[in-house]
């Protein structure tokens, strides 16, 4: 039960608020309580069942909220194409497995002689580069990955929160 003058919560059946001292009997106050009720953000019984009352100005805020949180989840999801669509990545796919290969070839060549110790160097470049395209590759990977999950987490959020964002609803969250 909620004081009709000013709004604090007190004991169902009070005849008088203990914070302002007004008289809780005019009836014609009633409607002013449930006001109260919403602007506190609480539950209210409201004919036989106990229902959440929730402030439309609080309503409006979340569904604001949720509304950017799938936007943001949007961009997100969006951005997550451009790591894996670089030309930079491209190349070192393309190109990963060419490495692999001439790093076996040279570094079987390396072995003693003349050219040896030339065929080493060069196997080592390669590898170097091989590494560098695996790297780039699994980084970019992961970075796409990433956006993915949070975009679409995100819009999860944004999504549960404005099926949620109801006036009233009972319990079980179904408006009726």
């Amino acid at each position: 039960m909620f004081c009709t003058k000013c709004g604090e919560a007190i004991a169902d059946g009070s005849n008088v608020c203990p914070v302002c001292n007004s008289s809780l009997n005019d009836e014609n106050d009633s409607g002013r309580a449930l006001v109260y009720a919403s602007q506190k953000n609480i539950e209210a019984v409201i004919g036989n069942e106990k229902q959440r009352i929730i402030d439309p100005e609080k309503m409006k805020r979340n569904k604001i909220i949720s509304i950017l949180l799938c936007v943001i989840g949007a961009v997100l999801l969006i951005s997550a194409i451009r790591p894996i669509t670089t030309a930079k990545y491209k190349h070192y796919v393309d190109n990963c497995d060419y490495y692999i290969s001439q790093y076996k070839e040279t570094s079987s060549m390396a072995g003693g002689g003349i050219l040896g110790s030339g065929y080493a160097s060069l196997a080592s470049r390669w590898k170097e580069m091989a590494d560098e395209a695996k790297k780039h590759i699994w980084t970019n990977r992961v970075v796409s990955i990433m956006l993915v999950a949070s975009g679409a987490t995100i819009i999860i959020v944004g999504a549960k929160k404005i099926k949620k964002n109801k006036p009233i609803d009972n319990k079980k969250g179904d408006v009726e």
